[in-house]
């Protein structure tokens, strides 16, 4: 169970949720005080989306959930606007995904889920600490989180370079690792590292798709 709110914590009536084993999903929405509630939930990871309303600014939250017998979990999720957009690049070019976050990319570089039209822009938001959904089973510090647009449009190449502004002040040659929630495997996905050198953190990170973005240290 849990509430749906703005970043001013006001619940959201009306917004789409999904909680999905593979292709299994159940769907449901909040109340018209934005909380919401799933029973007898398999013993299982589970993917959590909730889905922003389609005439919003909202970024897609998604979170690789496991949940125990018997458990009760209170789960907030907070929405956030997207910071502003960039339009999709027709050659892989860096652009940035919120606050700190650099992906390379184009078009061509993005194969949307069904049903869903290719994407036309690019944009992202970094998660404040007190806003951040639940992180299962991550080891280490988790650092940092960030939503993108377009999510779950996966890489069709070998994977999506990242990089980040060293907003964190970590020492030279400290080496981080870049995790993705897959909404397909209910899983964190582990997209490599990278290393800081001086106001950056740059490395072999790929990302595998577009979806929640973890920096951790381990």
């Amino acid at each position: 169970q849990g509430t749906v709110m703005d970043a001013a914590g006001d619940g959201i009536a009306g917004v789409g949720l999904k909680l999905c084993r593979g292709l299994a999903c159940r769907n449901g929405a909040t109340d018209s005080s934005g909380a919401f509630a799933f029973n007898d939930i398999e013993v299982d990871w589970h993917s959590f989306e909730v889905v922003p309303p389609t005439d919003s600014n909202f970024a897609t939250v998604l979170v690789p959930l496991v949940f125990a017998a018997d458990e009760v979990r209170d789960i907030p999720a907070v929405l956030l606007d997207l910071d502003a957009a960039t339009a999709m690049p027709a050659s892989p070019t860096e652009v940035s995904a919120g606050e700190g976050l650099y992906i390379t990319l184009s078009g061509a570089d993005l194969e949307p889920p069904l049903f869903v039209d290719p994407a036309t822009e690019v944009a992202g938001v970094r998660v404040p600490e007190a806003l951040r959904p639940p992180i299962d089973d991550i080891a280490g510090t988790v650092l940092d989180v960030w939503y993108v647009k377009p999510f779950d449009h996966k890489a069709t190449n070998a994977g999506l370079p990242v990089r980040f502004d060293n907003l964190w002040d970590l020492a030279d040659a400290s080496t981080l690792e870049v995790w993705v929630g897959s909404y397909d495997d209910s899983e964190w996905l582990n997209a490599g590292t990278v290393t800081v050198s001086g106001a950056e953190l740059t490395g072999t990170a790929l990302l595998p798709l577009m979806s929640t973005i973890l920096l951790v240290q381990p």
